[in-house]
């Protein structure tokens, strides 16, 4: 089952990406959780004065800032949002983005060119594009996999 190793050899740039859901990082908290509801995006990329990608803001962020620590909503984001952003190019291919998404523990990789940001890879968008790779193989999964037990004991 999933034996198609062209598929990771694939571009990023192959996938449908989409355009990134981007506001500045002067932007309150409010504005921020605004956005991403409109958008229905569980993220938000930020940029500094200059347009430079500077951040993410999460759903876990909303909550670990503004709903356990009670902060107000009218806060700059950039008092809260995650400067440590992992990023990728177009030339990227589909397995790295896995292993980086996977290795990192980050269900969304911003695509950056020439220091801008053109999409975002999304678990969502790896999911699309196997079940086009491997239509059979993932209609065929049964209802319910089970994993098997090891025995313990003696």
């Amino acid at each position: 089952m999933l034996q198609s190793p062209s598929m990771w050899s694939e571009p990023i740039s192959d996938l449908k990406l989409d355009p990134p859901a981007l506001l500045t990082e002067e932007s309150s908290i409010q504005e921020c959780i605004s956005h991403m509801q409109d958008k229905r995006e569980p993220f938000l990329l930020l940029c500094d004065s200059e347009g430079q990608l500077s951040g993410i803001f999460t759903e876990r962020d909303v909550m670990n800032s503004c709903v356990d620590t009670r902060l107000s909503l009218d806060t700059k984001v950039s008092a809260v949002m995650n400067r440590r952003v992992l990023t990728t190019k177009l030339e990227c291919t589909i397995r790295e983005a896995v292993n980086d998404m996977g290795a990192y523990r980050v269900s969304q990789l911003p695509v950056v060119e020439k220091n801008e940001v053109v999409g975002v890879v999304t678990v969502e968008k790896l999911l699309e594009r196997l079940t086009e790779a491997f239509p059979d193989d993932l209609l065929n999964l049964p209802p319910h996999a089970t994993v098997p037990s090891r025995q313990t004991g003696g």
